[in-house]
């Protein structure tokens, strides 16, 4: 069984420098046609080794417009958050959608190539995942030669390893580890939040190291 893939997927995918230009919020019509202008430029002179006159142009042009690009989107965005500063909503929005962070985060395909076939119902696509990363530990363990040798072999030590051992615990040890976690307000399912057990770190230590003990 091989691991389905979404339909119109490659193993590896190219694409030529420039050919397909996205149209961002903050991309004008002058730069839009620039962009046009600097990839034909690209496809006229990439062959050329990189001293030639034709190669060079390409070059100042390129970083030219990539300058004014980044020129054009400092402004947009400044613009955009300045104009929505009393919006605190409206400018987390335009935060995370400036780092790429969305809340639709599901980019799946529909269509998914199983068995060299397309397929669109979700059933034989989920059951063919899970047919495939199930079958998978044992497909290479099969492939792994048989030792020549017992498990003792690999254990060899005169401890006797039938016996554990636990280190003592005491409440310094116990802050120490409370106080390195986050103080998040957010709750588990006791409803306790980290921020109030750092809070109380010093007075639950004690308690805690003899339950630690004790068990």
């Amino acid at each position: 069984m091989r691991l389905p893939r979404p339909f119109g997927s490659s193993p590896v995918a190219l694409r030529a420098m420039g050919k397909s230009i996205i149209r961002d919020a903050w991309m004008t019509p002058g730069l839009l046609t620039s962009c046009r202008t600097g990839y034909s430029m690209f496809r006229k002179c990439h062959y050329l080794s990189k001293d030639h006159v034709d190669y060079l142009k390409y070059i100042q042009f390129r970083n030219i417009l990539n300058t004014l690009k980044k020129v054009a989107k400092e402004s947009y965005y400044r613009n955009l958050l300045e104009t929505h500063k009393n919006d605190i909503r409206k400018t987390w929005k335009i935060m995370n959608s400036i780092i790429g962070r969305t809340k639709n985060k599901s980019s799946l395909s529909s269509t998914f190539i199983v068995n060299d076939k397309e397929e669109t119902n979700t059933s034989i696509i989920a059951n063919s995942f899970c047919e495939y990363f199930t079958g998978i530990g044992k497909k290479y363990a099969d492939q792994i030669p048989p030792s020549q040798n017992g498990l003792n072999h690999y254990m060899k030590s005169d401890r006797n390893i039938s016996l554990m051992f636990l280190g003592s615990c005491d409440p310094v040890e116990i802050d120490k580890i409370i106080q390195s976690c986050n103080a998040k307000k957010s709750t588990g399912q006791d409803g306790i939040s980290m921020l109030l057990v750092k809070a109380i770190s010093k007075e639950i230590s004690v308690p805690l190291a003899k339950v630690i003990h004790f068990h």
